[in-house]
């Protein structure tokens, strides 16, 4: 008999309503599930995308995911998520041969780490990084957001390369 804790996240949008309501229910509530003879119990985080190695496995259990189709960088985080962790390999095993399957991931996907690191250390996606934080923060923060994202992604590229 065992007592394990599952981790859910918690990929929001803008909403602030449900999601306290819901933490504070599972964290007071504390709902235990009994299967045979373990208990499985719950924790709730919501879920921050930062850069990210590709390669990262995800800490959730569970990801709760309420985004809308125009957040993209969580959006493509959750699809990697499911690559990494094998989610989509079922669907794989049942729709295509497994040769071709592996074949497919290693050609399509096999270098993206360096494709990733060459593109985020270019000068094209440092002008696409000014454009958006120059579409999306007032021009009194457009200094300190460039400084931040180019800091994170910048680390990310030393640390990659």
């Amino acid at each position: 008999m065992t007592d394990t804790k599952h981790l859910l996240g918690l990929l929001l949008g803008t909403e602030e309503d449900w999601p306290g309501a819901f933490e504070q229910l599972v964290r007071r509530y504390d709902p235990a599930l009994k299967v045979g003879g373990d208990t499985h119990r719950f924790d709730v985080e919501r879920i921050t995308i930062e850069p990210f190695d590709l390669r990262q496995k995800s800490r959730y259990d569970l990801v709760v995911d309420r985004l809308a189709y125009w957040y993209d960088v969580p959006r493509e985080w959750l699809k990697k998520v499911a690559l990494m962790d094998d989610a989509y390999r079922g669907l794989a095993d049942d729709s295509f041969e497994q040769e071709r399957y592996d074949d497919f991931v290693a050609i399509a996907l096999g270098d993206l780490d360096w494709v990733a690191v060459d593109y985020f250390a270019s000068a094209d996606f440092d002008r696409l990084l000014v454009e958006t934080v120059r579409a999306t923060f007032p021009v009194s923060e457009h200094e300190q957001f460039v400084a931040h994202y180019c800091e994170l992604l910048g680390a990310w590229v030393r640390d990659r390369g």
